[in-house]
């Protein structure tokens, strides 16, 4: 029962590396990518350390305090808003305790808490899961109904 389904780029559509071939139906120019654009790549595959709170809060809390001031002593023009942002909170986080919290749940996670449930433990409730698939040849054959 496996027909087999036409993809836009198959094997045929690529070379060795498993770049597409010029001509192909997914890339008929055959021009784009990361080997024409190289610095598009990012290699971590999240966003960069400098659009992050919390490697900069990472970063100032493992400063040695006359790194850390000399940090903030830089010109603006230099820094990123969220280095700035995450600067004057590990700063305020030395003299206020609400501060300090959110820069160890930020860096350290956020501690474990209790929660106790009171009401009982079973339910009259039944929960039943659906898993969705977006094959409609798979929901058919699954359920003959649909």
């Amino acid at each position: 029962m496996s027909e087999e389904k036409e993809f836009p780029a198959t094997n045929k559509d690529r070379d060795e590396k498993g770049l597409f071939l010029p001509g192909n139906k997914a890339n008929p120019t055959g021009k784009g990518g990361f080997s024409e654009n190289p610095q598009n790549i990012n290699p971590g595959g999240r966003t960069k350390n400098q659009q992050s709170f919390s490697y900069w809060m990472n970063y100032f809390k493992n400063l040695t305090n006359e790194e850390f001031k000399a940090w903030g002593k830089l010109p603006d023009g230099s820094k990123y808003v969220a280095a700035s942002l995450a600067y004057e909170r590990v700063k305020n986080s030395q003299k206020e305790i609400q501060e300090f919290k959110e820069v160890a749940d930020r860096t350290e996670g956020k501690a474990p808490q209790t929660i106790t449930h009171k009401g009982g433990f079973f339910s009259t409730d039944k929960i039943e899961v659906v898993e969705v698939s977006n094959d409609i040849q798979e929901k058919q054959e699954t359920n003959p109904d649909i």
